[in-house]
């Protein structure tokens, strides 16, 4: 895409003509202001996180954490979850993946990161909302308004956040109701490609004991990828959120309820295939499912460039989601707090998503997922003498039914492709599923002389899965065959498509995940830790396997055991202030689960297995650095290498051993910005920020072959240009300029190319030039 260099040189001119207008202004309130203390440029606000399960500054948390608050959101234009990995040393957020499509955005965290979106398996990354585990990540595409901060713990916390934390968890917290007064906020952003996001909130106190607090968000714009053969932009975006929170107070007992509403109703994905296999199934089937040359695809398509496609596919997202919890506190004395937490949370989603890119029905498919999830926690904390302590049960259920069709190197037929998948001889995979889990833990960290303080804690979980597979090719025959006799030793066969076609699973699984670390602090301004913490991922079932023994084998839970040496230190360097964050970790996975192709059986689609063990190790360091009042520097290093010891593919035999982690870039990095340059009570503050980040190359999925599964590094500049209070009015504007240079990176779609031949990529946003408008009260 070529530059926009009239608008590009607008927002360059109106950038250096403020600067050059505020070096004056600065220097005048620099002179009237000799003389007074200079400890702005050496304090740092206190940031307060809940990474233990309570509220603690950040610099004493000895976990690894980064916190991003509600301004940094909104400078950043963080309009999601899926962005919040630029932000974040060693992570990195997917959507539009292998099925999940953008309204089910997947996490990769140290290494950890999930590639089945199904309810007979779990993820890598627990994502809370609030105080309450999401177990499906449906709709966590949602905006991000009023929301206090969004916190990242990388690392296994299997402790206190229970299991399928192996990588980490992140926590959206949406600020509460207060009854310190009235006060509310409403912006609108408004952006190239047709974008227009809004949001409102209000807060009101109904007395000195009960509080309500009521808001909304929208998102939409036209989308940037063009289809052809539809005439039309195929990744638009149109979703609402609403929320509603009431606290209630009585003497000691304080009781929260928040309903979140989520609604999706928009395009898909829109990809491309960035490699087709001329020894694939594209080419050999050509002449009889009329495709076209494979050279003929892909050069059409490199003349087309990375906006444009030729699928044809209606693709869309549509998505309902509702979150109740309940939170009651009860001070029972001065050293002793009860806690309970009750969730609910329903998904309805259907989505049609084009896996291969191509003009051509190679892999088309319809999910319909509907889930209810139920859970309740307790927890039970205080401080007694020299040991704070927190301990505590969890219950957690969840049902629902995954349902997806899949035409599979389908006849072409021109013109625009079936908006439904669920037609005759269409590959059917459906598991209805109910999941259990019951948890009890208990950690205190214990000051053993001043300043040195010892933390152990321990959680015991046990998981019961139950499945009702029904697997099919629709009126055709059963997706699967069965052991009809109860004899192991005479082959299974396919009872067709009928009332024998269904396959009852299940399994138990239990482990003890704890936390030991020994923490020092010799001063307020340093915290040095040294921890092993053990997590662990529920077992599961291979919801695609051909034959009944296979779908009834379960695969098993895996687990890390991760050793972290930390430091967080803040640096009072005569008017200046630094603050170094810095985690070096190594960590053993065992039982690893992967995805790899059954290569017994003519089904493409792959299923899940336990590799032996790996290696993963690594370095983050987080940075702020201020030398004066008005600049402040930041930035991030994330250092990833993960390692198989030993993987062997149990279909084949072959040792896997030297293949490649999927979606873990070895380096991903940040670095911004920000100088101050007016502050005036009839101008307003006035503040220029920039910022460069990227990451290294990845591998895009499990079962993917370099280089056509390889997904190239990417670095992208941002600018912000910020008025606050603008001319005395409450007003704050951001003028912003996203992907300055234009670059554009890529996201995994689906890459089978060694089988059905390709390997299809979803390009992320060309540059973007915005205007956001916000009033706060």
């Amino acid at each position: 895409m070529q530059m926009n260099k009239k608008r590009f040189g607008k927002v360059l001119l109106l950038t250096s003509s403020l600067i050059g207008w505020a070096v004056p202004v600065r220097a005048q309130e620099q002179e009237a202001g000799a003389g007074s203390s200079p400890s702005a440029a050496e304090t740092q606000a206190i940031i307060t996180v809940v990474a233990t399960r309570r509220e603690q500054a950040l610099q004493d948390v000895p976990l690894a954490v980064t916190a991003v608050g509600e301004d940094a959101l909104r400078l950043n234009q963080v309009d999601t979850i899926s962005d919040i990995g630029t932000l974040t040393p060693n992570m990195m957020t997917v959507a539009g993946t292998a099925g999940g499509a953008k309204s089910a955005p997947q996490f990769s965290l140290r290494g950890q990161s999930q590639q089945e979106r199904g309810g007979l398996s779990d993820a890598s990354v627990s994502v809370y909302l609030g105080d309450v585990a999401i177990a499906r990540t449906q709709g966590l595409n949602q905006s991000l308004f009023d929301v206090r901060a969004v916190e990242v713990i990388r690392g296994p916390v299997g402790t206190l956040f229970g299991k399928n934390a192996t990588g980490g968890a992140v926590i959206i917290r949406p600020n509460l109701p207060t009854t310190d007064g009235v006060e509310g906020s409403v912006g609108v952003t408004l952006a190239e490609f047709g974008t227009i996001n809004g949001d409102a909130t209000i807060n009101v106190p109904l007395s000195d004991s009960a509080a309500l607090r009521l808001g909304g968000a929208f998102a939409t714009d036209d989308g940037y990828i063009f289809d052809e053969t539809l005439n039309r932009n195929v990744n638009d975006t149109k979703t609402y959120s609403l929320r509603g929170s009431l606290l209630l107070r009585s003497g000691a007992v304080e009781n929260v309820t928040m309903v979140n509403y989520f609604n999706e109703d928009d395009g898909g994905s829109g990809g491309f295939a960035r490699f087709l296999n001329p020894n694939g199934s594209i080419a050999v089937l050509a002449g009889s499912r009329n495709y076209r040359p494979v050279p003929t695809l892909l050069a059409e398509q490199e003349a087309r460039g990375d906006l444009r496609i030729n699928n044809g596919v209606p693709e869309f997202n549509d998505v309902k989601t509702i979150d109740i919890q309940n939170t009651t506190t009860f001070d029972v004395n001065d050293s002793i707090t009860f806690k309970n937490i009750f969730g609910w949370r329903k998904v309805d989603s259907h989505i049609l998503v084009d896996l291969d890119g191509t003009e051509h029905p190679l892999l088309h498919t319809e999910i319909f997922d509907d889930s209810e999830q139920i859970s309740n926690e307790f927890q039970l904390f205080g401080s007694s003498g020299d040991l704070d302590w927190i301990a505590g049960s969890y219950y957690f259920n969840e049902t629902g039914d995954n349902n997806a069709s899949s035409i599979i190197l389908g006849t072409e037929n021109g013109g625009i492709e079936a908006s439904t998948m669920f037609v005759d001889g269409a590959t059917n995979n459906r598991q209805k599923f109910d999941n259990t889990s019951v948890a009890i833990f208990a950690e205190g960290t214990y000051e053993l002389l001043d300043g040195l303080s010892l933390t152990l804690g321990g959680r015991y979980t046990w998981d019961k899965r139950e499945a009702l597979i029904l697997n099919r090719r629709i009126n055709t025959r059963c997706g699967f065959t069965i052991d009809d006799d109860g004899d192991p030793t005479t082959p299974e066969i396919n009872p067709g498509d009928g009332p024998n076609c269904r396959v009852d699973a299940s399994g138990k699984f239990d482990a003890f995940t704890y936390n030991v670390a020994l923490n020092y602090k010799p001063d307020t301004d340093t915290l040095l830790y040294a921890s092993l913490r053990r997590g662990f991922r529920s077992g599961g079932f291979a919801a695609r396997a051909s034959a009944e023994v296979g779908l009834r084998r379960p695969f098993k839970p895996e687990f890390v055991r991760n050793i972290e040496l930390g430091l967080k230190r803040d640096w009072h360097l005569g008017g200046a202030f630094l603050q170094t964050n810095v985690a070096i970790f190594h960590s053993k996975y065992t039982d690893v689960q992967r995805q790899a192709v059954d290569t017994t059986s003519n089904n493409p689609f792959t299923v899940v297995i336990n590799a032996a063990e790996a290696t993963i190790k690594g370095i983050e360091a987080e940075v702020v650095f201020r030398p004066v009042d008005r600049l402040q520097l930041s930035g991030f290093w994330g250092y990833t290498d993960a390692s198989f010891d030993k993987f062997i593919d149990p279909f084949t035999g072959n040792d896997l051993s030297n293949q490649k982690f999927a979606r873990v870039p070895k380096n991903n990095w940040r670095i911004a910005g920000t100088a101050d340059l007016v502050r005036n009570a009839d101008i307003g503050d006035i503040s220029f920020t920039a910022a460069y980040s990227g990451r290294d190359s990845y591998l895009d999925s499990d079962n993917s072959v370099a280089p056509w599964g390889v997904i190239p590094s990417h670095a992208q500049l941002d600018l912000y240009l910020k008025g606050d209070n603008v001319a005395g009015s409450g007003f704050d504007v951001t003028l912003f300029a996203k992907n300055v240079t234009d670059t554009i990176a890529y996201q995994p779609l689906a890459s089978v190319y060694t089988s059905l031949g390709f390997a299809a990529v979803v390009p992320g946003a060309p540059r973007q030039f915005g205007l956001q408008l916000r009033y706060d009260f």
